[in-house]
């Protein structure tokens, strides 16, 4: 297994999918010692980390887009990197007009943490 602790330092990670995914991705997180935040911020606070958190990328789940339509246009209006995770039905069609990074289940959490390395990279 790839080691990945920590890995995300300083990382603030946006994480949007369902109960399930979310908790695999954040105890994944949690070994990287990236900072997540999950459900329940408004799209002002998302707005507001946007504007202020150095570091801050999303994680979104494709089969949760419809709940977090909204916050793409506050993710992209603030630069925040995003990496897409497509269902394995999913791997060759990505929502319409997604150019930036997808990952395709099944994964491992090293393929996360090495997913949101490289979007931190590029922003840097």
């Amino acid at each position: 297994m790839t080691d990945i602790a920590g890995r995300l330092l300083g990382v603030t990670v946006l994480v949007l999918a369902g109960p399930f995914l979310s908790g695999y991705i954040t105890a994944v997180l949690v070994d990287a010692q990236a900072t997540t935040l999950m459900w329940g911020l408004s799209e002002g606070e998302i707005a507001d980390l946007a504007r202020t958190s150095r570091g801050l990328v999303a994680c979104i789940d494709a089969d949760a887009m419809e709940d977090f339509h909204a916050m793409m246009p506050v993710l992209e209006a603030g630069g925040v990197p995003c990496l897409m995770l497509l269902a394995a039905r999913r791997r060759d069609d990505p929502p319409k007009d997604w150019s930036r990074a997808a990952l395709s289940q099944p994964f491992a959490g090293f393929q996360i943490v090495e997913a949101l390395e490289n979007l931190t990279r590029r922003t840097v």
